[in-house]
C-alpha cells in the first residue's frame, strides 16, 4: 500500500511558521527577505520528544536595558495616510445625517480607522462624543471581522471593562443606521500606552483589580497598552476602582470564543501562531514545542503542554505583560527571556515547584520599588506553560485579599492615589519624539456635509 502524500501546502505553512518564530525566539525580529528560504530547508516534525525549556545561555549585558516607553509618533503611519483621508472623507456624509460630525481622527491602522465624532445631543440633552470605526480597505472579508466585532460588543454589552457599543442617533431623515460603521463609547483619556508613556506610573494592586477577559472562554490575541482604554471614576455603585480609573478592553476584531467547533482544523491552530503583535506574542504561540508537532498539537504523545494550548490563560499571559509594562515603563521584553521561579504546587500546597516562566526579570532589584508580592504574582501569570499560570478564582482571591488588607498609606494613600492620578490624566501627554507631519492628523470638519 503505498505511504499516503503529503500536504504541501501545509507542510510549507509549517516551515515558514517555525522558521519565522524560531527567529523571533532568538532576536526579537522577523526574518529577513534573504534568510526566508532557509524555511524550506527544516524538517519537521523534529524526532523524539520535546523535554523542556533549556536554561537561557545567551549572553546578554549585565544591566539588561529595555526602550521606554515613549508617547505615540502619531495617530497613524504614512503607508495608509492617503487610504485613511480617503476613508475618512467617506464617511462624513455617512453619519451627518445622524448629527455627527467629525472632530478628528484617532488613528488607523493596517486594517481600520477610528475617528470621533460629536453629536448636540438628543432633546436638549448635553454634548455627546462617539467613536466611529470603519474598514480601512473595503471587502468582504473586511466587514465580516467588522461585523464579529461589532457582534461581541454586543454579547459583552453591560460588561464593566469592555469599551461599549452605542446606539446610531435617530436620522434625519429616517431611515437605517450604517451597517459599515462600528459605533462606540468615547473613553476621554484615550488609551494606556499614553498613560504608562514618561513620565509613567508606579504599577499598584489597583491595576489588577476587575480585569477582562475571564472564563468566558474569549481569546483575545490583541491586548496591549494600546487596545486598553482608559476612563473616568464613575463606576457602578460599590465599585472599588475609585480613585483609579476604570480601564476597558477594546479592539475585539481578532477576538475568537474557543467553542469546541473554532479550532476544528490544523490549519486554523498553525494559522494562530502569528495573530498576535509580535511584542505581546505568547508561549502558546511561540514555544519551541511546535517544533516536535507533526500536525496537531492535540494529537500529541505525551500531550503538548504549552503548544497551541488557546483558552482564556492566553488572555492573562498578555495582560501580565501590560503589568509587566506599568511595572517597568518600558517596552515588552523582546525576544522573550526564560527564567525559573518557584510557584505554590497547586496540587500540593505545601510545596513548591519550579517552573519556567518569562517573567523573571521583574523579580530583579532594580523594580523593588514596587510591591515583590505583586511583582511575584504577575512573574507566574507569564509562566511558559498554562497550566502553571494562576487560575482565575486563585488570582482573584489573591487580588481582593492584598487589596483588602494592604497599607493604604503615604504613595497608595487615597489622596496620593487622587493626586497621582490628577497628575499623569489631567495634563495631555508630552510632546512626541520626533515631528508629526501635519497630514497625519485630520482637521475638524468646517462645514456640514449634505446628507
Amino acid at each position: 500500500m503505498a505511504a499516503p502524500q503529503p500536504d504541501l501546502a501545509f507542510l510549507a505553512l509549517q516551515r515558514e511558521l517555525t522558521f519565522n518564530l524560531a527567529t523571533f525566539r532568538a532576536q526579537g525580529r522577523s526574518p529577513l527577505q534573504d534568510e526566508r528560504p532557509l524555511a524550506d530547508l527544516l524538517q519537521l516534525p523534529k524526532r523524539g520528544i520535546f523535554r523542556s525549556l533549556k536554561k537561557y545561555t545567551q549572553r546578554r549585558p549585565r544591566a539588561w536595558a529595555y526602550d521606554e516607553l515613549a508617547n505615540p509618533l502619531g495617530v497613524g503611519n504614512r503607508t495608509h495616510a492617503t487610504r485613511a483621508k480617503r476613508r475618512r472623507i467617506w464617511l462624513q456624509p455617512r453619519l451627518f445625517p445622524h448629527g455627527l460630525v467629525l472632530v478628528h481622527t484617532l488613528g488607523w491602522g493596517g486594517n481600520g480607522l477610528a475617528a470621533l465624532f460629536r453629536h448636540p445631543g438628543q432633546n436638549g440633552g448635553p454634548t455627546q462624543y462617539l467613536v466611529a470605526k470603519i474598514v480601512l480597505r473595503p471587502s468582504q472579508a473586511a466587514q465580516t471581522v467588522l461585523r464579529h466585532e461589532s457582534s461581541l460588543h454586543h454579547r459583552y454589552r453591560g460588561a464593566l471593562h469592555i469599551v461599549q457599543k452605542k446606539q446610531f442617533p435617530p436620522r434625519l431623515p429616517p431611515g437605517p443606521p450604517p451597517n459599515d460603521v462600528l459605533l462606540l463609547e468615547h473613553l476621554r483619556h484615550g488609551d494606556l500606552h499614553k498613560v504608562l508613556s514618561p513620565p509613567g506610573p508606579l504599577a499598584r494592586w489597583n491595576h489588577t483589580s476587575g480585569r477582562p477577559g475571564g472564563g468566558s472562554g474569549m481569546v483575545h490575541w490583541d491586548i496591549d497598552p494600546q487596545n486598553i482604554m482608559v476612563g473616568g471614576n464613575d463606576g457602578p455603585p460599590g465599585d472599588d476602582h475609585t480613585p483609579f480609573p476604570i480601564l476597558k478592553l477594546g479592539d475585539l476584531g481578532l477576538a475568537v470564543q474557543m467553542t469546541p467547533g473554532v479550532m476544528n482544523s490544523k490549519w486554523t491552530i498553525w494559522e494562530a501562531r502569528t495573530r498576535s503583535k509580535s511584542e505581546y506574542l505568547t508561549p502558546e504561540q511561540f514555544t519551541e514545542e511546535w517544533d516536535w508537532v507533526e500536525e496537531d498539537p492535540r494529537d500529541c504523545d505525551p500531550p503538548a503542554k504549552t503548544a497551541g494550548k488557546y483558552s482564556h490563560l492566553t488572555n492573562l499571559y498578555q495582560f501580565a505583560l501590560v503589568m509587566a509594562n506599568a511595572i517597568t515603563a518600558t517596552y515588552t521584553q523582546c525576544p522573550p527571556i526564560h527564567s525559573q521561579m518557584d510557584i505554590i504546587d497547586r496540587n500540593n500546597p505545601g510545596q513548591s515547584l519550579r517552573v519556567w516562566t518569562y517573567g523573571g526579570y521583574l523579580l530583579e532589584r532594580r523594580y523593588r520599588h514596587v510591591d515583590i508580592l505583586l511583582r511575584r504574582l504577575v512573574a507566574q501569570c507569564l509562566c511558559d506553560q498554562p497550566a502553571h499560570r494562576p487560575n482565575l478564582d486563585d488570582l482573584k482571591r489573591t487580588i481582593e485579599t492584598r487589596l483588602a488588607h494592604h497599607n493604604w498609606a503615604g504613595a497608595d494613600a487615597a489622596v496620593a492615589v487622587q493626586g497621582w492620578t490628577a497628575n499623569v490624566l489631567g495634563h495631555p501627554p508630552g510632546p512626541p519624539m520626533q515631528p508629526v507631519p501635519p497630514y497625519w492628523v485630520d482637521t475638524p470638519q468646517r462645514t456640514p456635509l449634505p446628507p
